[in-house]
């Protein structure tokens, strides 16, 4: 079994919980389906987009290892959709081919990230922002705008 981390924000409220899965990889959404063809690890949700964080691509069939670092990843295990399921963009869109797989990401308030020091208001124009990780390196994207606010190492 697999756990499968889902996150509401709304409001700048978050709601976040754990539920066990023996493999998502489909999605219901207003009007269309998401299927993927990774396992779906995290999903993330804002009034605007819902977010899918897969297993790295190189599990797809049955392996149990993966090298760390990729030969091409121009299009990586991060996608976001709107409410009906259309798919908007692919993280590598933003991030371009850097060459590793992402293994977390998380939504926060913008005005969070202002409170806490991390980003000045002019730097963003969302609400809500998406947090990732791949490798060392920590990005602060604007996912309305697809935009990298931020790119840090060694901080999660």
């Amino acid at each position: 079994m697999g756990c499968i981390n889902v996150e509401i924000l709304t409001n700048g409220k978050k709601l976040s919980f754990e539920t066990e899965s023996n493999g998502l990889y489909r999605l219901n959404c207003l009007s269309n389906i998401i299927e993927t063809q990774d396992n779906i690890s995290e999903i993330l949700v804002t009034e605007d987009l819902v977010i899918l964080r897969t297993e790295d691509r190189d599990f797809r069939n049955g392996a149990l290892q993966a090298p760390w670092i990729k030969d091409d990843r121009r299009i990586n295990n991060i996608n976001a959709y709107d409410w009906n399921g259309r798919h908007l963009w692919n993280i590598g869109d933003i991030v371009g081919d850097i060459k590793m797989a992402f293994n977390g990401c998380t939504v926060t308030s913008n005005a969070n990230l202002v409170d806490t020091g991390e980003l000045v208001a002019e730097n963003s124009h969302s609400k809500n922002l998406l947090i990732c990780v791949a490798g060392g390196y920590r990005f602060i994207i604007d996912p309305v705008k697809k935009t990298i606010l931020s790119k840090t190492n060694g901080k999660w």
